[in-house]
């Protein structure tokens, strides 16, 4: 063995003894240091080692983590505030093809009393007890109970989990635009909430300059 190669052999040995008293993610960066994988596999091994990440990837996982509102029962896994439990059965899940799945264990089933109460169960101040006890209006969905109209029940990407992401989106879904009265905030589509309350109010308008409605 010439000299050259003897040196070699012997950086190869104590690198490899160094690396061996290491733990496995210091260890893994040495090797990978040494003998650097091609293309993606490269990628894979940066990603799983957390080191720092290309811009691309980076800006595609940022995409990914989108903002969720989440009502506070579900956020405290208090199903049991709105649905029954069933320790047994539940067939509420089908495969692709359309078949029950049967699934083990405590299932979230149907409501613990009827939709158009089970809100206004916890936010009574949107019931119709209280607009009635205050001499207030309600809009149709409250007086109705029909919250999910407007709101997710469980979490959405928009506040107060609202179904649309503003209010303009919203109640234009139901109040068309061209049978709204003319007025310079209708015209620049200023927020409907900016002027407006969404659940009650004096009067049929539920104007805030009139009664304005605390959340």
């Amino acid at each position: 063995m010439t000299g050259d190669k003897l040196k070699t052999c012997i950086i190869f040995l104590c690198i490899f003894f160094f690396a061996a008293g290491c733990d496995q993610y210091t260890k893994r960066k040495i090797l990978v240091f040494i003998f650097p994988p091609l293309g993606k596999e490269k990628k894979a091994v940066i990603i799983q080692e957390g080191v720092e990440m290309p811009s691309q990837i980076k800006e595609k996982k940022a995409v990914e983590q989108l903002t969720h509102f989440i009502h506070g029962p579900k956020a405290q896994n208090q199903c049991s505030q709105c649905h029954e439990s069933s320790g047994s059965l539940s067939f509420r899940k089908t495969d692709t093809q359309g078949g029950a799945i049967p699934l083990l264990g405590d299932v979230a089933g149907r409501l613990v009393m009827p939709l158009s109460e089970l809100c206004q169960d916890c936010h009574t101040s949107k019931s119709q007890e209280t607009a009635y006890r205050r001499q207030l209006w309600l809009h149709g969905p409250s007086a109705q109970g029909e919250c999910i109209l407007c709101h997710q029940p469980h979490q959405s990407e928009h506040q107060y989990l609202l179904v649309k992401k503003n209010s303009v989106e919203l109640c234009t879904g139901c109040h068309a635009k061209g049978l709204m009265r003319e007025s310079e905030s209708h015209k620049t589509g200023d927020e409907c909430i900016s002027c407006h309350n969404p659940h009650l109010g004096k009067d049929s308008l539920l104007l805030k300059k009139d009664y304005n409605e605390q959340f």
